[in-house]
């Protein structure tokens, strides 16, 4: 979360920076408008538009991003993302270590990143629980991602519980792989 306030801040801080140096150009100008003037403002302009497009983006990330973490059921430390297409290319796994991923209904919050899912078109289609991992499969007709997690120790009941949060939640009722 502390990413995408950084993001916030650094819009907040390019715009500001835009208008002033906009107001400054025009008051040093005067009264003529060549066409220098006129390239000045279409690049301010497009900066200004390009740069309050990705701040209103980054505070519905930072939305999301409090409802998954005020609303999390499991809290780890360290995970794996792939990428699961239609074109069945293979995408080589990230690895996120040490750092706080917080699982919920609404998605996974995870290095200053957010793994939405049942928003906007994207949902949630199979949960996997192996010995060692929680594995999430998400998204859309177009492409599917699939993250996945290194499981804490959980106790029998709390799991039971965790499972049957999602089924309630999700519709989803996570698969149980003993190996």
């Amino acid at each position: 979360m502390n990413t995408i306030k950084g993001r916030i801040i650094i819009y907040i801080s390019i715009i500001c920076l835009l208008t002033a140096a906009w107001t400054q150009f025009f008051s040093l100008q005067g009264g003529s408008f060549g066409v220098q003037t006129r390239v000045i403002t279409i690049f301010t302009i497009a900066a200004g538009v390009i740069s309050i497009r990705l701040l209103l983006k980054d505070i519905n990330n930072l939305k999301i991003a409090r409802l998954i973490k005020e609303n999390f059921i499991l809290k780890v430390k360290t995970a794996v993302i792939s990428e699961i297409s239609g074109e069945k290319i293979h995408h080589k796994p990230i690895h996120i270590e040490d750092t706080e991923i917080y699982v919920s209904y609404f998605g996974i919050l995870f290095n200053g990143k957010i793994a939405k899912f049942n928003q906007d078109g994207i949902r949630l289609t199979a949960m996997n629980i192996g010995n060692d991992y929680i594995s999430f499969t998400y998204g859309n007709e177009e492409q599917m991602k699939n993250l996945r997690i290194v499981r804490p120790d959980i106790e029998p009941e709390a799991m039971s519980e965790m499972i049957n949060k999602f089924r309630y939640e999700t519709g989803i009722t996570p698969t149980m792989f003993e190996e």
